[in-house]
């Protein structure tokens, strides 16, 4: 039978084993439209990992319109949206981003709700470019830009035997509850406590994994324009 779907995101065909990364930075994400674009297909690959596919322009409305994805994506640039993105800065490209909003109430489709004044956040990395401390750059810069934008906390959501949990804790954040198991992911709630984990002075330069990672201010002009 058709599917939707197979119509709508569009594979790309990468040699893993061709691809060299040595460095990357992160950048707040711009409102023009190929950021934004790159965000929702970020935000399908967190939804749906075993689809690591990219996102049709023309198809962009429909896909937010998927309940997986309208929570994230409608109505993106309310007060306490933040997203950045890592790219290459050699050849522009984008290798992942990393997202998180305010949600007034426990969502269906939303994993790791806290309260209505923690942040939930989500990210996903370009398969190729997996295991080379590009999550954890933008972790670390996530939780900076939240914390300087007033937030004492961030929370998410994780299945409990997913490796990705292990490494969020890693990174400061503590399983707030039992293992929902009424679900088959088997999905936990986790939250790390910004106040107590950063510093009030935050430096704009980081190491992660022997790479440089810079996070640009958002005041500076963007790195990414239309063509």
């Amino acid at each position: 039978m058709y599917n939707m779907l197979d119509r709508l995101i569009l594979p790309e065909t990468i040699d893993t084993h061709t691809i060299q990364i040595d460095a990357w930075r992160v950048q707040s994400a711009t409102y023009m439209g190929k950021d934004q674009l790159y965000l929702t297909s970020m935000c399908y690959i967190s939804a749906f990992p075993m689809r690591n596919m990219r996102i049709l322009t023309e198809d962009e409305r429909i896909i937010q319109r998927l309940p997986q994805i309208a929570p994230w994506r409608n109505d993106w640039g309310r007060a306490g949206d933040i997203a950045l993105i890592a790219f290459d800065p050699n050849t522009q490209k984008r290798l992942g981003a990393i997202w998180c909003r305010l949600f007034p109430a426990m969502d269906d489709f939303v994993a790791g709700f806290y309260d209505q004044h923690t942040p939930v956040l989500a990210m996903a990395v370009e398969a190729p470019y997996r295991q080379r401390g590009i999550g954890g750059s933008l972790l670390t810069a996530l939780k900076q830009a939240a914390y300087q934008q007033g937030y004492g906390a961030l929370s998410l959501g994780v299945s409990a035997s997913n490796h990705a949990s292990s490494f969020y804790q890693q990174h400061g954040f503590l399983i707030q509850n039992t293992p929902d198991t009424h679900t088959p992911y088997n999905l936990v709630t986790m939250s790390i406590d910004l106040v107590s984990t950063l510093s009030s002075t935050l430096m704009p330069y980081y190491k992660a994994e022997n790479q440089t990672m810079k996070l640009l201010p958002i005041s500076e002009e963007p790195l990414f324009s239309e063509e």
